[in-house]
């Protein structure tokens, strides 16, 4: 226990490349990828494919409503929150990678709930 300290001290330095690569791609391939919608893309093809009934793509798009699911989008969005924290001060170019993620989650998350998702639930009040 009292060497916990020093045992810290130098190994969490000395991965902070690491986590500074994994910002990075998941910034710019992860919000790529989002923003380019490319798993769903290739789902809605394979369904309509797939679809022995001949149903329209617009059934198929009835059946498959596209929602926001915080359940896959906060855990990423923490992991990267929490890397940004805990190496701001000893890699300080990590503040500017933790930056420009969530600068880029911003414009496409954004995007993506005004123009891609539906809302899976309606108040009507």
């Amino acid at each position: 226990p009292a060497c916990i300290f020093a045992l810290l001290g130098s190994a969490i330095p000395a991965v902070a490349g690491y986590f500074t690569q994994i910002v990075l791609i998941n910034g710019l391939m992860g919000m790529g990828m989002e923003l380019s919608r490319v798993v769903p893309l290739i789902m809605a093809n394979l369904l309509s494919y797939l679809d022995k009934k001949g149903a329209s793509i617009r059934k198929l798009q009835e059946r498959h409503i596209v929602s926001i699911s915080p359940g896959e989008l906060y855990p990423g969005l923490l992991l990267i929150t929490m890397l940004g924290l805990t190496y701001a001060i000893i890699v300080p170019f990590m503040s500017c990678c933790t930056t420009l993620f969530f600068l880029l989650a911003f414009i496409v998350y954004k995007h993506n709930v005004l123009y891609m998702y539906c809302p899976e639930y309606e108040g009507g009040g």
